[in-house]
C-alpha cells in the first residue's frame, strides 16, 4: 500500500493520520510518496522526519527510499 506524505502530517484529517500510523506500525504500508503536481506543497521531508522520529531511521528509509527503488528496479516483475 502507498500513502501520500500529506496524510502523515494530518492534512487529510486526524482520523486518517491515526489509521496510517496504525498501518505503518503493523507493516501494512509499503511506501510513502507524494501527490506533488505543479503548485502543490512538497511534504516529503516533513513526513520523513515524523516517521523517523516515531518508528526509527531504518523504517523511514525503507518506506521513503528502499521500497521505491525495489519497485522501480523490478519493473513490475
Amino acid at each position: 500500500i502507498q500513502v501520500n506524505a500529506e496524510t502523515i502530517l494530518g492534512k487529510a484529517g486526524f482520523r486518517q493520520k491515526l489509521k496510517v500510523m496504525y498501518l505503518i506500525k503493523n507493516n501494512f504500508i509499503d511506501l510513502i510518496a507524494s501527490d506533488i503536481h505543479a503548485e502543490r506543497n512538497n511534504y516529503m521531508e516533513k513526513a520523513y522526519n515524523i516517521i523517523k522520529k516515531k518508528f526509527g531511521a531504518e523504517k523511514a528509509n525503507q518506506l521513503f527510499v528502499l521500497n521505491a527503488k525495489t519497485l522501480l528496479n523490478n519493473n513490475g516483475e
